[in-house]
């Protein structure tokens, strides 16, 4: 997948975890087995949702661009996202390997760090936009 479709399909990802962490914060925690208290739906509605959803719409407007710097810029967000959120998903879900979501976050995280960083590595070859 080359930086258009990265950034498309990296953007509407962001977006759709932004919107639901903001309109249903307390579903979402659950569904990552954390206790949806005040103190956690708060932290989602305020934090996780507004940087996803920013973070997302910034990937996605940034499809077309053919500045290699943005670029850039944009696949090592990605990249950063994608080890946390692996990083995360294995550490919320050690406690209980069979977990759907570890599995499901792992199957779109990975995939998407490891095209991040064929891209990123193509663009630092090339010196030209990916």
């Amino acid at each position: 997948m080359g930086f258009k479709g990265h950034a498309l399909f990296f953007g509407a990802l962001g977006a759709l975890f932004g919107v639901s962490e903001l309109l249903a914060p307390a579903q979402v925690l659950g569904l990552f087995s954390v206790e949806a208290d005040a103190g956690a739906v708060l932290m989602a509605r305020v934090g996780a949702g507004p940087l996803n959803l920013g973070f997302g719409l910034s990937a996605f407007l940034a499809a077309s661009t053919r500045d290699v710097g943005a670029q850039r810029a944009v696949l090592s967000g990605g990249l950063a996202y994608a080890v946390a959120a692996s990083a995360a998903s294995v550490f919320t879900g050690l406690p209980d390997l069979a977990s759907p979501l570890m599995w499901s976050m792992l199957a779109i995280a990975v995939p998407l760090g490891v095209n991040a960083a064929r891209l990123l590595l193509t663009s630092r070859r090339s010196g030209s936009a990916v």
